[in-house]
């Protein structure tokens, strides 16, 4: 099962025509609507990302295979914190956010007969009583080892918009790793 690494990079940043203080502009829910899966073609996904005033956030994550996004096969939910850091300039001049999280808790739940058997008959997380519509906790399974942890990125809100770091210009695992350009071919809508 591919899991997206940039699941786990999500951000918020500053409205691109303000300038100074963030203000708490991450606080709500954001969604991006059903896209094919860069990693996985003829896969789809739709994410939403909620931030609670308190620093705290939920990740939701959902995989189907046709392109409506109704025929589910998984859906993976994660609970962390995040800091909303400093202006920073990029190399081309924009202005964004520093942006971090630390996953603290990682969910799975199968959504369809075929995805549960195919967890069942693979030993998903050492798992071999899963049951479809029904979450497990994986946090501590080898396969989201590299979600757990501190993740360094940037983003900016655009209206109502939200852009994410591209976490192909760097890993985003230190402070001095944190990703330096936006992916602006995937938006999050304000809801």
């Amino acid at each position: 099962i591919a899991i997206l690494s940039t699941t786990l990079l999500m951000s918020c940043g500053s409205d691109s025509k303000s300038s100074g203080s963030s203000g708490d502009i991450l606080q709500g829910t954001w969604e991006q609507s059903c896209i094919e899966d860069p990693n996985d073609p003829g896969t789809y996904d739709e994410h939403e990302y909620e931030y609670t005033s308190n620093s705290k956030f939920e990740y939701t994550f959902y995989t189907y295979d046709d392109s409506n996004c109704e025929d589910d096969n998984y859906g993976e939910f994660i609970t962390g914190t995040y800091t909303l850091g400093s202006e920073i300039t990029l190399d081309d001049d924009s202005k964004v956010f520093e942006y971090n999280t630390k996953v603290l808790e990682i969910f799975l739940r199968p959504e369809s007969d075929s995805t549960t058997a195919a967890f069942n008959s693979n030993n998903h997380c050492e798992h071999t009583d899963w049951v479809k519509d029904e979450e497990k906790d994986v946090t501590n399974c080898d396969d989201y080892s590299d979600i757990l942890g501190s993740h360094y990125d940037i983003a900016d809100v655009q209206g109502d918009k939200l852009f994410l770091g591209d976490d192909d210009s760097n890993t985003g695992d230190t402070d001095g790793n944190r990703l330096t350009e936006l992916d602006t071919t995937i938006e999050y809508i304000k809801q």
